[in-house]
């Protein structure tokens, strides 16, 4: 979920990017908003595990612009949201019949269960694709975030705006992908502080204010114009990180509201000491206040979670195998989906796999606003594994990359477009003589 409003509240500084201005750099993955949004798809017909096949055309997207993806699986929860957990845990097993409380345990068992046996299948995708993973110790937003703040990757691709109070610098919203283009929403901490004067300090207190993962009802009576009013207001004043009042308020003989005052909305209107005024009755009289271990959260850094990222060689026998399997597609299908990820890795790293080996270039294109040329690949050790799978198949590369890794090959193909030419003008010239 995130703070709650925040993504309305920084809208402004949003800007639509395509994925393939990153390339050549890594993004971290918060796994579980890909799961989360593929359970939000209008599937139109049924289909075998969508949440696989949409993990797999995310991530080989990532590959193909140039990407390259550091998926990051959710840990263990932290113990401030367990609360959050059994009530969503709840909310799901509402209008179950005969569901007590021993009933309710047993059905968020066997969800993480689930959940767990999703998470290893999704393990063995990334090893067979060849794409880095890594296991947080608690929130994966918090392992997202150190990825960004120890510079191993660019940013962060999630729909969890808790990442900017983990520390991250950069997020990439609402990711999408399409036959033309993968597209995401960028925004950036500093174009944030920039435009909307709202620091890390500053959505910390949001958090608190509108509510949280760790504090889901917020304070009371508070709503976002206000909220982000009085942190505006007090950036203007040079408080950066307005969450340091509240050890200052902790201290003070603050007098508890009555419930005709806590319903008030006359301090809303006054100026900045009456609203700081209103907010601090309200969030003395909040249970948890002054909210040590939420901040505490939220501010502790972590080691760097991986030294360096790579893209490893991709298992093109296995990820047939596994695409035939868990995704139930014909062999035909699966190769022309598998190939042009690990043709992706031969042209990027130089080095040819014995299953896929180059024949020849024979068309210029344009993929995805790139220069390419369509390339034709022998496969092997193929036949055997899935009889049905073709001999042979076509993918499109960027020529920038074929020019570096199969020289030879654009030689090949720019010789024969020049023999073309000059047996074309030949064959003028003759004309010309009758």
């Amino acid at each position: 979920m995130g703070v709650k409003g925040l993504w309305d509240v920084v809208s402004p500084t949003g800007e639509l990017v395509c994925l393939s201005s990153l390339a050549g750099q890594a993004v971290a993955v918060d796994l579980a908003s890909w799961l989360v949004d593929t359970q939000s798809l209008q599937l139109g017909h049924f289909m075998t595990r969508p949440h696989l096949r949409n993990l797999f055309f995310r991530t080989t997207a990532c590959l193909e612009a140039g990407v390259l993806p550091v998926m990051v699986l959710d840990g263990e929860a932290p113990s401030l949201k367990w609360n959050t957990i059994d009530a969503r845990n709840n909310a799901r097993n509402l209008g179950r019949t005969g569901s007590g409380g021993g009933a309710t345990a047993t059905a968020a068992k066997s969800k993480r269960s689930r959940f767990n046996a999703v998470l290893k299948k999704c393990g063995e995708l990334f090893d067979l694709l060849g794409v880095p993973w890594v296991c947080a110790a608690g929130e994966a937003e918090a392992t997202c975030a150190a990825l960004n703040y120890h510079q191993v990757v660019e940013g962060v691709i999630t729909q969890d705006s808790d990442v900017f109070l983990y520390g991250g610098n950069t997020a990439f919203r609402s990711f999408t992908t399409s036959q033309k283009k993968a597209t995401a929403e960028k925004y950036s901490m500093d174009l944030i502080e920039e435009r909307l004067h709202l620091t890390r300090g500053g959505m910390m207190l949001l958090a608190i204010l509108l509510g949280c993962d760790y504090l889901p009802g917020g304070v009371h009576g508070v709503g976002r114009d206000t909220a982000v009013r009085f942190i505006k207001e007090v950036y203007a004043a040079g408080d950066q990180d307005p969450t340091q009042r509240l050890k200052q308020w902790a201290k003070e003989d603050i007098p508890t509201l009555s419930s005709t005052e806590l319903a008030s909305t006359k301090w809303k209107k006054g100026n900045t000491d009456i609203l700081e005024d209103g907010l601090k009755k309200r969030l003395v009289a909040t249970n948890g206040f002054p909210f040590t271990q939420l901040l505490a959260e939220f501010r502790r850094r972590l080691p760097q979670p991986l030294k360096k990222v790579l893209w490893a060689r991709p298992d093109f026998k296995g990820l047939m195998r596994w695409c035939v399997q868990m995704l139930d597609w014909e062999a035909p299908y699966a190769l022309e989906k598998v190939a042009p990820v690990v043709t992706r890795w031969t042209v990027t790293q130089g080095a040819i796999l014995r299953p896929l080996q180059p024949v020849r270039a024979v068309k210029q294109c344009v993929r995805r606003g790139v220069a390419s040329l369509r390339v034709e690949w022998q496969v092997s050790e193929c036949s055997s594994l899935l009889p049905d799978a073709p001999q042979q198949v076509t993918t499109e590369e960027p020529l920038h990359l074929l020019r570096t890794s199969l020289p030879h090959l654009v030689q090949q193909f720019e010789d024969m477009i020049l023999n073309a030419k000059k047996g074309s003008h030949n064959y003028c010239n003759i004309l010309s003589l009758f």
